[in-house]
């Protein structure tokens, strides 16, 4: 009740609790501390034979997504240390098994852990594809299909990702390119069904989802490629298949018409800041957190990448090209492109560059 419905009118507490002496949101502060309550009165049932086997790791999951939704250090840690109680009551194969590892490895990557990470990572795979990674690779095997589950497929796309942005951010450009540009192949495989007519509401939120992960890894692949100074055009058509995937992911969950994304301006189109996600996304109690969720991230995706593209414009010279990419960033990233204003879920610090590089780009034009 607490972490859903909220507690009234207190919005943050700072008891010193899991969140230290930082600031926590009090709905999910009450929460994590009433499951906290429950875990301990479920360990004494245990001996007993009074609790049903799958009980006590559904409470450690939930446990562990709040306080991983917390965020602070401390609670990190003991989301940490509760994911690892639910490993150790799973088989080591399966589904299941194979989320955990993701979430174990992103939690480890948070923590700085960089090397545990990893094997949490490459398990996630093995365990997603049925495969056995060999000791000592320099990155993770990959197969070259995607397993047939859609929650396989789900799991094996995050692990993906992660991967992508630790090669990315650690320096190894050329495995990072490396597992992209596989990565990418093997999401391509995987049957799409985007469309409403032609999917189920469930098929067309997994395709989507799977569309925007895809999004992601092309411009960690366009930021290697940078830097590993490929021509610049390589980026620039990585960032394009980014952009044109993370709007038509957004269009979609709002029902809007897609226009293919032009740098020259034309077709530019982007949801009101009030669109809504369809009703056959909020009518299912399942279907709709996720939608919301994902609706967020690719708009920021899409923001993103015509943010960067905006960069490679102008770095290239071509200041009315930059300022088309800009101004679609900040439509994408904003409530409006008149307005300094970051739209939901888009961090301060990134609006700002944004919002300044759409000024100076205008601003130039204008001169």
């Amino acid at each position: 009740m607490a972490e859903n419905w909220g507690i009234g009118s207190t919005t943050f507490s700072d008891n010193g609790g899991i969140g230290g002496r930082n600031a926590v949101e009090a709905r999910l502060d009450f929460a994590q501390n009433y499951l906290d309550t429950t875990i301990k009165i479920a360990e004494t049932r245990i001996p007993s034979a009074k609790l049903r086997p799958q009980t006590i790791n559904e409470l450690f999951l939930r446990h562990g997504a709040i306080l991983e939704r917390i965020g602070t250090k401390e609670a990190l840690f003991e989301a940490r240390s509760k994911y690892e109680r639910f490993w150790a009551g799973l088989s080591g194969i399966g589904t299941d098994a194979a989320r955990i590892a993701v979430k174990l490895g992103d939690l480890n990557f948070r923590l700085g852990d960089s090397n545990d990470a990893l094997t949490w990572w490459t398990r996630s795979l093995s365990l997603s594809q049925g495969t056995q990674q060999t000791e000592g690779t320099v990155i993770p095997t990959i197969s070259q299909s995607a397993p047939s589950s859609p929650s396989a497929q789900r799991t094996l796309t995050s692990a993906l990702v992660s991967l992508s942005a630790y090669y990315s951010t650690s320096g190894q450009l050329q495995q990072a390119r490396q597992l992209q540009e596989t990565a990418l192949e093997v999401l391509r495989s995987i049957p799409s069904s985007p469309n409403i007519s032609g999917a189920s509401p469930p098929q067309m939120l997994h395709s989507l989802y799977i569309l925007h992960r895809s999004s992601l890894i092309s411009i960690h692949l366009a930021e290697v490629l940078y830097a590993l100074r490929s021509p610049q055009k390589s980026s620039f058509d990585y960032l394009t298949r980014a952009a044109e995937s993370s709007e038509r992911v957004a269009l979609a969950l709002t029902g809007l018409p897609f226009d293919p994304p032009h740098a020259e301006g034309s077709g530019v189109h982007t949801p009101a800041p009030d669109a809504t996600i369809l009703p056959l996304f909020t009518k299912s109690h399942a279907m709709r957190k996720p939608a919301t969720g994902l609706l967020r991230d690719a708009r920021r995706t899409a923001a993103e990448a015509w943010n960067l593209m905006g960069i490679l414009c102008e770095q290239g010279g071509d200041m009315k090209r930059a300022f088309v990419c800009y101004k679609r960033a900040v439509g994408w990233a904003g409530v409006t492109s008149d307005q300094n204003v970051p739209g939901e879920g888009v961090l301060d610090a990134d609006w700002k560059v944004m919002w300044a590089n759409y000024l100076r780009a205008r601003d130039t034009i204008q001169k």
